[in-house]
């Protein structure tokens, strides 16, 4: 499995959407507080499996007044393109080829 590209919204520190586009090899680096354990550990656990190393109340960013979030992670598994899209409160929606699954 590789993963082409994370989307977050309402996530711990990403308030806004933001995304990432991701290389063979990617260097995640900055200050402490700055979203690096956010991007690499806890967004791939919720967008994937549901769950974080968190409950999932904690990872909404605080100060949005409505408790939403988004995550939205694109990747190539066994040669079929796979889009996860997952919010909070939890749905759970992915596409396979541009197909809605």
């Amino acid at each position: 499995m590789v993963i082409n590209r994370i989307s977050l919204k309402g996530f711990k520190n990403f308030r806004d959407e933001i995304t990432w586009k991701l290389d063979k090899i990617n260097l995640i680096k900055g200050e402490n507080g700055t979203g690096k354990s956010t991007l690499a550990v806890d967004s791939i656990l919720f967008v994937i499996f549901g769950y974080s190393s968190q409950t999932l109340e904690k990872l909404v960013t605080r100060s949005l007044k409505k408790k939403e979030m988004f995550g939205r992670i694109e990747l190539e598994d066994k040669g079929k393109k796979l889009i996860i899209v997952r919010t909070y409160p939890t749905s759970l929606t992915i596409f396979e080829n541009g197909i809605k699954l």
